[in-house]
């Protein structure tokens, strides 16, 4: 799945609006988390479309359960 993600991740990187992912496994390995941020929700459909007809979306449903959702940015804090 990991692998299947950073394939993905590598294709959305080519369309205008991509600014980030960060993929995520868990200690047990049993889930996996990719947390990607657009400049705009046009650009996500953008993106969306353009992942959806290089297949690869479909790749990375087959494996197990997916729970997409979108949300807006409210608070970030780093080390200062």
């Amino acid at each position: 799945m990991v692998d299947s993600l950073i394939a993905t991740v590598n294709a959305a990187r080519e369309v205008p609006g991509w600014l980030s992912a960060s993929i995520h496994r868990s200690f047990d390995g049993t889930q996996v988390l990719n947390y990607v941020q657009f400049e705009s929700q046009e650009a996500a459909r953008r993106i969306l479309s353009h992942l959806a007809q290089g297949g690869h979306l479909q790749r990375n449903t087959a494996p197990g359960t997916v729970s997409p959702g979108q949300y807006e940015v409210v608070y970030t804090v780093g080390k200062p």
